[in-house]
């Protein structure tokens, strides 16, 4: 669904498929419902601390593992649709694991709480914790099919916000690799653009961060996902643009990497506000169109102007885990 630019009918057919298992939501859950995901949560945990559900034991039990396979798709449609269906969607997950023992999809799960309990409810030290769990249970050994998901997450929403961002920036780097490697398109697209950001925020040279946004638009070209390109990248790139003095024209852009012009209102969800932005959607036939092939991200860093740098001091800091240490060894940081 993704590469139809329809992260909504993907989430539609998730909540059809989680009705045989007795889940009924829908598409915009309330807050209530995502309070009741959160005190089970709590609950379930009782007095026990984060870090020893590490030593939960695997499970292979079918029915939990077939709701798992039809949660799991749905936390990165649900960011772009609603956050509270991705907040509950996680939130659930996590439950079932509690309930049933660890999964692959478990170790996301776990990672994604950080972006979901500490936001809403102000749990930023817990949801780094999860963070850390998700870790340390796809680097166990059992469970490391979600490796490159699980590093993409952890590397934006839990490590710039508790240490040098050149520890994040590494981290994303080796979650890119992992996308390549196992062909996840659209976690290849999730990882650069975070990678971009935290680049931007470190203070990396922009022409060197230009020439690497420039490439994930050629890659989310070739993989067709549209919206995500026309939402993200390309306002990377006007910002990147923006900062070096250059002109922002998009003109050149739709020449480039064939993109073309549509009505944003055009694919707005049914009953939502209508967007007023113009967005562009990607265009293989279009002329210039960039030639299919292999997305390599640059490690230069050149010699060109640098942004405006975010100091530790300006980043939220809720206090240093031990997945720093963890990020540091493996990276050489």
């Amino acid at each position: 669904m993704w590469t139809l630019d329809r992260p909504d009918r993907a989430l539609e057919v998730g909540l059809e498929q989680l009705r045989g298992f007795g889940i009924q939501w829908s598409t915009h859950p309330s807050a209530d419902e995502v309070r009741a995901e959160y005190d089970l949560l709590r609950q379930r945990l009782g007095g026990r601390a984060i870090e020893i559900l590490e030593d939960l034991a695997s499970t292979s039990d079918p029915d939990f593992l077939a709701a798992m396979a039809i949660l799991q798709p749905m936390l990165p449609a649900a960011v772009f649709i609603n956050k509270n269906l991705h907040d509950v969607v996680a939130m659930r997950m996590a439950n079932l694991s509690l309930e049933h023992g660890h999964c692959d999809a478990s170790t996301l799960a776990w990672a994604e709480l950080s972006l979901a309990i500490g936001p809403r409810f102000g749990d930023h030290h817990d949801g780094f914790r999860f963070g850390e769990l998700a870790v340390a249970l796809v680097e166990r050994g059992d469970l490391t099919r979600y490796r490159g998901k699980v590093y993409t997450v952890v590397g934006y929403s839990v490590l710039p916000w508790t240490g040098p961002l050149p520890t994040a920036s590494s981290l994303l780097r080796r979650a890119l690799e992992l996308a390549q490697e196992s062909g996840d398109l659209l976690y290849v697209a999730f990882s650069a653009h975070h990678l971009i950001s935290v680049r931007l925020a470190a203070g990396d040279g922009l022409e060197d961060v230009q020439v690497e946004a420039e490439r994930c638009m050629a890659f989310a070209r070739r993989a067709g996902f549209g919206l995500f390109a026309s939402c993200v990248f390309l306002s990377q790139l006007d910002l990147v643009r923006a900062l070096r003095g250059q002109p922002v024209d998009r003109s050149n852009d739709v020449r480039k990497f064939g993109l073309r012009p549509i009505d944003a209102g055009a694919v707005s969800r049914p009953g939502s506000p209508p967007c007023r932005r113009r967005l562009f959607l990607l265009d293989p036939t279009a002329p210039g169109a960039v030639p299919r092939r292999r997305l390599r991200v640059s490690a230069r860093d050149g010699p060109a102007s640098r942004a405006s740098s975010l100091g530790e001091s300006d980043l939220l800091r809720i206090g240093r885990i031990p997945l720093l240490q963890r990020a540091r060894a493996r990276t050489g940081l």
